[in-house]
């Protein structure tokens, strides 16, 4: 292991209390991750999550608080000799979003390098539909905080 890839992903919740997921199909395989990607050199990760709502949704978005930042080892999905490490922001769109938005779980087919993008009840959140450790932490600490919060 000689390469680490540095991933920004946005937690969108809106007034109903859910969090907004993103579908994808990687290496064939179909996922379910929190929305955003991989940082480009050059840039800073709020500028990330930036490119990546313009690129995958055609969509502004405003990033506001860090959430959180892995504090594990993971390597990155579909290629064990990268480590990956990911951070966690909270962040609203700028407008009413546009670009369609399901409310269940691979409610499209999806082709390689397409995004389905869901809302998902935060009291629904189960950590197994996600594939990365850090996005089932998250999904645990988004349960935690909203439940606290009732």
């Amino acid at each position: 292991m000689n390469q680490i890839t540095v991933r920004i992903y946005a937690l969108v919740i809106n007034n109903k209390r859910e969090v907004l997921l993103s579908d994808e199909r990687i290496l064939d395989s179909p996922i379910t991750k929190f929305p955003g990607g991989g940082l480009d050199f050059g840039e800073g990760s709020r500028q990330t999550l930036e490119r990546e709502f313009m690129e995958e949704m055609n969509e502004k978005c405003v990033v506001k608080d860090h959430f959180y930042t892995t504090d594990i080892y993971q390597k990155a999905f579909g290629r064990s000799h990268i480590q990956m490490f990911a951070v966690y922001y909270s962040v609203d769109f700028l407008n009413e979003p546009k670009h369609p938005i399901h409310h269940s779980r691979f409610a499209k087919e999806i082709q390689p390098g397409e995004n389905s993008f869901w809302w998902c009840p935060i009291s629904e959140l189960k950590p197994e539909y996600f594939t990365l450790e850090s996005d089932k932490i998250v999904a645990r600490k988004l349960q935690t905080l909203y439940t606290n919060q009732a």
